[in-house]
């Protein structure tokens, strides 16, 4: 098997708009906004498929704990099958998106899943997806665990599919410490899907 290069990409940063919201009795109210993302159509991918493309925004949850809401933001997509649950996962690609400010909004971001290697979920299971935002700097791509009071957020069991798009990501920062990204080894391998993406990369069994 091929060893594995993690590339970090710096994408720009974006500002997501939100416009008035309607009530259910059709009545105005520009105090209740919409959670659900929208995404541009994908750019291109490094694998010329654009089910590679992973889109959506970081935004700051309802209930999120006392942190600051200013840093550097980073976004990691790491593998769950492979170990190292201890600092967030196997990193597979990541994006260094600057200095922001989430308490002025939600940031878009854009990952091409194919520039780590294909990897398809087909043939290496689910990922999960992590934003950290780094108030000290110490952040990487191959530890992503957030220092005590530092924000952070992930979307587990997340599947990267040569067959089809994955739907724009909402990506919420809703947690606080080492806990909000590491999770448990798997005791089992990554089983094969027969409808096989034939990936670059692959680690199922």
């Amino acid at each position: 098997m091929r060893t594995l290069t993690t590339t970090l990409t710096l994408l720009g940063l974006l500002t997501a708009c939100t416009g008035d919201s309607v009530t259910p009795d059709g009545s105005d109210d520009t105090d209740v906004v919409s959670t659900d993302p929208t995404c541009d159509p994908p750019s291109a991918t490094t694998c010329d498929n654009p089910y590679a493309s992973l889109r959506g925004t970081v935004r700051l949850g309802a209930d999120a704990p006392e942190g600051s809401r200013q840093g550097r933001l980073l976004i990691l997509l790491a593998h769950e099958w492979l170990g190292q649950g201890a600092v967030g996962g196997v990193p597979h690609i990541g994006a260094d998106l600057g200095e922001v400010d989430l308490d002025a909004g939600p940031i878009d971001f854009e990952l091409d899943m194919c520039a780590g290697g294909s990897m398809w979920s087909e043939e290496n299971c689910s990922y999960q997806l992590i934003a950290v935002i780094d108030t000290n700097g110490n952040q990487t791509s191959s530890n992503m665990v957030p220092d005590a009071g530092e924000l952070a957020g992930r979307i587990a069991s997340l599947d990267v599919s040569c067959h089809a798009e994955t739907e724009c990501l909402d990506l919420v920062i809703d947690c606080a410490g080492p806990d909000c990204v590491r999770f448990e080894d798997k005791t089992t391998a990554c089983a094969c899907d027969p409808d096989s993406c034939n990936s670059e990369y692959v680690t199922c069994r």
